[in-house]
């Protein structure tokens, strides 16, 4: 995660009198749930293992056994043939270590990034069907396969004028903390009265299909009702391939409202 002072800003700035660093939870998680019904939960942490800290302890929290990765994931996190090869004997040796006993396997597997850089090539395809043969496998065997995704993306791009309208308005001149959102739709907080500049900054950019607006234009796009909508009176998203990318060397994104972007996988094996 990049903090404030990566844009200008105070690393200690807040949102409504809510610091960065408070607590997460207590909610129970699914495997403190099924600890209490007696069943075994082996999570595998993947490429989470490379975010240590608090959100990560609170996702994992009430497992029974939280297994680090085979490889580092720093390492693997571009080769989809290795992640494919590590998730799959990961979770035969968890399968073994299960044998009489009712256990969830829980694997994170994060071919989410591939796809941000390179897009659904061949060797994305070809992890994929591997893991689709050792989950087919499984499912012979006796175990429920249950396998969902982070939602679809989409080829973006950055003109080098958009992000310098983007680093325009992000700054502590127009905001008061850095922005919000992620993917193809996100948000600034603007200081009071500067969000009528910042939307025309941005929208004076040659960008097709770049909506720009305020919580009230949004009402119908993002949701029916303004609780849903951030907290903003400049959000920016994105309909076709133009939008102001985190990281610019992305050539894939998502999170906006196209098609191939609300797409949310979820595949089911069973004997």
């Amino acid at each position: 995660m990049f903090r404030g002072r990566h844009y200008g800003f105070d690393d200690d700035w807040q949102r409504d009198g809510v610091p960065t660093t408070h607590i997460l939870g207590p909610w129970p998680t699914i495997f403190a749930r099924l600890s209490g019904r007696g069943v075994v939960s082996r999570v595998h942490l993947g490429d989470i293992s490379t975010m240590p800290g608090a959100w990560t302890d609170a996702l994992v929290r009430g497992a029974t056994h939280v297994i680090q990765p085979r490889y580092r994931w720093s390492v693997i996190r571009d080769a989809p043939a290795l992640i494919a090869s590590t998730t799959i004997a990961e979770v035969d040796d968890s399968l073994r270590r299960s044998v009489g006993r009712p256990t969830l396997i829980w694997i994170h597997v994060n071919l989410d990034e591939h796809v941000h850089y390179s897009g659904y090539d061949s060797s994305f395809r070809t992890a994929l069907q591997s893991i689709s043969r050792a989950a087919r496998r499984w499912a012979d065997a006796g175990s429920e396969v249950l396998l969902h995704s982070d939602h679809g993306q989409t080829r973006t791009t950055c003109s080098n004028r958009l992000a310098q309208a983007w680093a325009q308005v992000e700054s502590p001149v127009f905001c008061e903390s850095p922005a919000g959102g992620a993917g193809r739709v996100r948000w600034l907080y603007t200081r009071p009265g500067a969000a009528a500049e910042v939307r025309a900054i941005l929208a004076d950019v040659d960008a097709p299909g770049l909506i720009v607006g305020s919580r009230d234009d949004l009402i119908g796009i993002l949701g029916p009702v303004a609780e849903v909508l951030p907290d903003s009176d400049a959000i920016v998203l994105a309909t076709e391939r133009e939008f102001p990318l985190v990281d610019r060397v992305y050539r894939f994104e998502h999170g906006s409202l196209t098609k191939s972007e609300m797409v949310v996988p979820l595949a089911l094996w069973h004997r």
